[in-house]
Parts: C-alpha cells; structure tokens; sequence
C-alpha cells in the first residue's frame, strides 16, 4: 500500500514538470494559468503536497507550478479582463487548509527547512495570495500556530531571493492587519529588520534597505503599543544617524532617494496623530487601540526625536542652502517636519527659533517655509512649505500672534504683481540660475520696485577710449545691482542680518510683510497660498482675528484719501475676482 501511495505521488510529481515548463513560456503563459483554474489541477497539486510534501524533491516542483499559475500579470490585460493569476490566488485561498499546508512546510521540524527552492517558491506562493486576498491570507497566518513567526524566520533567510520575497510578504501582511503587526513585533521584527539595514549599508544600500525600512512603518503605523516599543527599545537612535550619513550638497542617486523617502516614511508613522485626533481621548479607534494611548505614544516619540535633534536635521535636508538637491527627499522631510512639531509646543518652539544659511546668509527658518509655500517652483514643495506652516501654528496662539506681529502697513507703490515679482530675486535664468539653491529663498526688500529690478537698455559697443574696451556682450546695466540683504524675522533681532554698505536705504522685509505682499497680487499664484498661510495664522486665534480687523493697508496714504484696512481690501479684491471670472 505504502509503495502505490509513494509511487502515485511521484508519477503527480513526474507530471508536474511539463506543466511547469508549459507556465514558463511567455506565450502561453496566461492561457495555461486560465486552463488551470478552469479545471481541476489546483485541487490536485494541493492534494500532491499534503501527500508528499515533506519530500523536497517532491515539494519543490509542487510549490513552483502553483507559484508560476498565482503569479500576477505585469500590466494590464487587453479589455480589462481580471487577471488569470489573481483568480487562482482567489481559488487557492478557498480550498480548506492549503495556505496552513504551505505554512507547515515551513515549520523547522520539516524536511523543507534547508531547501533553498522550496522555501522560495513558498514565499512566493504566499505573497500572490497576500496581495490578491489580504484578509484571508492573514486569517489563515493568524490561525496557524507561529505562523507569523515563520514569516519573519523567511525575512532572515540567509539566501538574498527568499528574503526580497518575504519581506513583501510581510508588508502586504502588516498593511492588511494589526494583528500581524503586533506579532511580528513580538517576534523580533524591528531587531531583524534594523540588522538588515545596517548589513547593507544604510542609505547608500539596495533597494532591500527601503523594503526593510518600508515595512518598519508599516509595523509602527497607527500601533501604539509597536510605536512605544520601537522608542523603548531604543530604535529612534538608529534611526536619525542614517539621515546624518549623506552628504547634503551632493544629489543623491535615484535608489539613494528613494532609502532616505522610506527612513522619513518611519520618521511620518511614529509621529502620526491623525488617527489619535479622530476621536477623543478615551473613544476607540478602529482595531488600533484607544485615541488616548496613541496620542500618548504619538507625544511621547514627538519629545523623544525632538530631543534627539531631529528639527535640526530635518531643516537641513529640506531648507538649509536649498536643502538636499532631490525633490522628492525635499517634500518628505517638510512632510516629517509637519508631523514632528504639529501639536507640539516644544518641537514648535524648537523649529520657530531656527535659522539656515542661505546663499552665505542667515535666514529665519519660517521666513524660509513662507518663501516656499508662495514661490517654490514644484506644486508638491510648495504644498509641503504651507503644511509645516500650518503645523507650526496648529494649537500655538502665541506663535501666531507673534508672527502676526510682523504685519505691518506697506509702503505706497508696494504690493503689485511686478514688485513681489522683482522682489524674489530673480527667475529662473537670472544671476543666481547657476546656484544650487532655490531662487526663491534669497533676500527680499522692502524697497520700491525701482530699487529691486533694475531694467536692462541695449547700449552700443563703444570704440576702445582711455584703455577701456569695448562692451562684448552690448547690454550694460543702468547701475549696478544692489545686493540684498538677508531680512531679520523680527524687529527686535537686528542681528539676523548683519549691516552692509549696500544696504543703505533699503529696509528689509519681515515675515508679516511679504505675506501682506503675496495677500496684495494680482496674480492668484501668489494670493491664493498666501491667504492659506493667513488662515493658519488665524484659525483658533482671538488675539490675531482682533489684530487683523483693524491692520491698515498702507503706512501713508494719500493726503484727503480713505484709510483702507487689510481684510475688508481682500474682500473687495476677491469680489472682484469672482465677477471677472462670471464674466
């Protein structure tokens, strides 16, 4: 009896092979996958390996065919039809106990445990049912003993192809359930994944690093008691010196980019309140635990990264001399930098007193995030410039009343499209083009436009006369341009911007006035971000709403002519605005 058994699962096994290789071929191999699960053969491969699948000569041609007839299409089918593979996962998933088989061959005890092909067709197996069936998937790992033990086991497999698998495994897994997220975390899973990331050499690492980093926040996201295990246990300081180990002037590769985005992602969920702020403290949200303790956690990892110097390194990657010359790094350290101080007095006043060096120049970091928030080049920086401001003044009446002390009465003549136009600097192909840093950060003026812009007349080269040759290029400036200076944020800090012989008779600009400036255009690219930077500063905020009511317009206005106040001003304007565009 035993030597039929042994040898019906080895003429199944035997015959297993062609279909293999029929799935392998490119041409057919979505035909095959349809002919597979419009007939009987998942039924019977699944019946091979609970036959015989302790063997690994048998299981592992067994656990190959099933991972090529679940392999997922790279792209779209013609017409929309759902793809083959992702119905067979769906298959697979409902046949009672095949995901528990596919787990117990994993178990150390099983002759599989050190077969390096069945343990790699395993993972990919269940990674197609993970991402076609999420839910079921981690019905069926919750339900097997160490089930999610023996997927963080695949995520240390020495072999570098079962790891890559199972660490998408483990990330469909933990997206998909806190439950997993909170096992896994049992299980070793900061440990192991931080030892991975340091293996490969942090940032400058494969993109192994970022789906180590990846799955890290996941497993935090939204967890309290993983978030205050992950602080607790000392993971925040292995966390910050990998932003510390590039070098911020020199342009990261695209892989590079892409680490640091996955160490800012881990940097986003530790300090994520959305969900503590969903619901009062004390009332559940969702299966995550209660508002109160995440909230708890959320402030607890905000005063932790803050006295780890998290504001200052942030600040650096996404502002200080332009920040780091990748986009994409720029706007997710703003989007960290958002979440790290928004609800927090002491990373607000931390951020509020910090200054960046710009062009050789020293500059107030929320001056800095004004400039962004009206004047980056990019939609996404610009979003990113106006989400820190808003998290800056998020439940801080005093720092909004302090910034709306800088509004001040503008001069007569200041406010129009073409001064704030002149007043950044210059554009896109000026004097500072050639710069790394943004020309959005450098120096405004308060002065009239005269004095910002100088125009440009067509001169004629002149014969050479007193040993002066002739001009090469034919444009010659009026004067010399004056070099502006770096504006102090306040009044009463005159040292932010040291005295220079160029800067005589121009009064530099304050964070109130350049917004009053953007709020003035007539250009709606600059007045629509600067009246969302003027909400921030009122939301929630008596004593700034008081202020604004009575801010005049202009400091000196024409002798016999109305006195026109701030508020009412942009009313009128955007009245105005809407009947133009009726029209």
């Amino acid at each position: 009896m035993r030597r039929r058994r042994r040898a019906a699962v080895g003429d199944a096994a035997g015959a297993g092979r062609p279909c293999i290789r029929f799935l392998s071929t490119p041409s057919f191999s979505i035909q095959a996958q349809l002919a597979l699960g419009a007939s009987s053969a998942l039924a019977t491969l699944v019946d091979v390996l609970r036959r015989g699948g302790g063997d690994p000569a048998t299981a592992r041609p067994v656990l190959e065919c099933l991972a090529v007839a679940l392999a997922q299409a790279p792209g779209p089918l013609p017409g929309g039809a759902p793809p083959p593979g992702a119905i067979n996962a769906e298959l697979f998933s409902r046949m009672d106990g095949s995901l528990a088989l596919v787990l117990a061959l994993l178990a150390p005890d099983r002759g599989l445990a050190a077969d390096f092909g069945a343990r790699y067709y395993a993972a990919r197996l269940l990674t197609a049912v993970a991402v076609a069936n999420p839910g079921r998937a981690t019905a069926a790992l919750l339900a097997t003993p160490a089930g999610v033990g023996r997927v963080m086991d695949l995520v240390a497999d020495p072999h570098d192809a079962v790891r890559n698998e199972a660490l998408v495994l483990a990330l469909a897994l933990a997206r998909a359930s806190p439950h997993v997220q909170q096992v896994a975390v049992l299980e070793g899973g900061f440990e192991r994944l931080l030892n991975i990331v340091a293996a490969e050499g942090g940032p400058d690492g494969g993109p192994v690093v970022q789906d180590c980093l990846d799955l890290v926040a996941a497993l935090v996201a939204g967890h309290a008691a993983n978030g205050a295990q992950f602080r607790e246990a000392g993971h925040l300081g292995r966390l910050l010196p990998l932003l510390r180990q590039v070098d911020p002037v020199k342009k990261p590769s695209p892989q590079q980019a892409a680490n640091l985005g996955a160490v800012l992602g881990v940097l986003r969920a530790l300090v994520d309140g959305s969900a503590a702020a969903a619901a009062l403290p004390g009332q559940p949200v969702g299966p995550r635990g209660d508002a109160g303790a995440l909230a708890a956690a959320v402030w607890a990892n905000q005063d932790a990264l803050v006295a780890g110097g998290a504001v200052p390194t942030l600040v650096s990657l996404c502002l200080d001399n332009g920040g780091m010359p990748d986009e994409g790094v720029r706007v997710a350290a703003m989007a960290a930098l958002a979440g790290l101080i928004a609800g927090f007095p002491p990373g607000q006043a931390a951020l509020g007193g910090s200054t960046i060096s710009v062009v050789g120049r020293t500059l107030p970091v929320v001056q800095a995030l004004l400039r962004t928030a009206l004047r980056a080049p990019t939609p996404a920086e610009r979003v990113a410039g106006d989400g820190v401001l808003a998290a800056l003044c998020e439940a801080n009446c005093g720092g909004q009343a302090e910034l709306a002390a800088t509004i001040t009465p503008v001069a007569r003549g200041e406010g129009g499209a073409g001064e704030v136009s002149g007043a950044s600097g210059v554009g896109a192909g000026g004097v500072f083009s050639r710069r790394r840093e943004p020309t959005f950060l450098l120096p405004l003026c308060g002065a009239p436009r005269a004095r910002l812009r100088r125009p440009l007349r067509r001169t004629r080269p002149r014969p050479a006369k007193h040993g002066l040759r002739p001009h090469r290029t034919g444009y010659a400036h009026v004067r010399p341009p004056i070099p502006l200076p770096t504006p102090p944020l306040f009044k009463s800090d005159p040292q932010l911007s040291p005295p220079s012989p160029h800067t005589k008779g121009c009064v530099p600009a304050s964070f109130g006035q350049e917004l009053v400036r953007g709020l003035l255009n007539e250009d709606p690219t600059l007045s629509v971000p600067s009246a969302r930077v003027m909400a921030h500063l009122l939301r929630g905020c008596p004593a700034v709403k008081e202020r604004l009511l009575v801010q005049m317009v202009e400091a000196h206005p024409q002798a016999g002519g109305p006195e026109r106040l701030l508020l009412p001003t942009l009313v009128d304007r955007m009245r105005a605005y809407f009947q133009a565009m009726g029209e």
